[in-house]
C-alpha cells in the first residue's frame, strides 16, 4: 500500500466523530517526518493553469485565463483532511 493512500486513510479515520471527540494515540505510524507530514500537513491546490497556445505566426501567447468564481476558490484552497 503506497504511504499516499495510508496517509489519506489515517486523515480519514482521524477526521470521524469518534477519533475526534474521545482521542486516540498512533502507535507505530507515523514512522519518520515525511509520513507525518503527509497525514498532518495536506497542502490545497490552486487552479489549474491553461499552457500557452501557438498563433497563426506561430508564436506563443499565454492562454486568456477565465476569471474563477471566490467561492469555488476558497472550496480549492481549503485544508482537506
Amino acid at each position: 500500500m503506497s504511504n499516499e493512500l495510508l496517509s489519506e486513510a489515517f486523515r480519514w479515520r482521524l477526521s470521524r466523530n469518534d477519533c475526534q471527540n474521545r482521542g486516540y494515540v498512533l502507535d507505530g505510524y507515523p514512522i519518520c517526518y515525511m509520513t507525518a507530514e503527509q497525514v498532518f500537513f495536506v497542502i490545497p491546490e490552486g487552479p489549474k493553469k491553461k499552457p500557452p497556445v501557438l498563433n497563426e505566426e506561430g508564436e506563443l501567447v499565454p492562454a486568456e485565463e477565465e476569471p474563477v468564481d471566490e467561492e469555488e476558490l476558497k472550496e480549492l484552497l481549503k485544508p482537506k483532511f
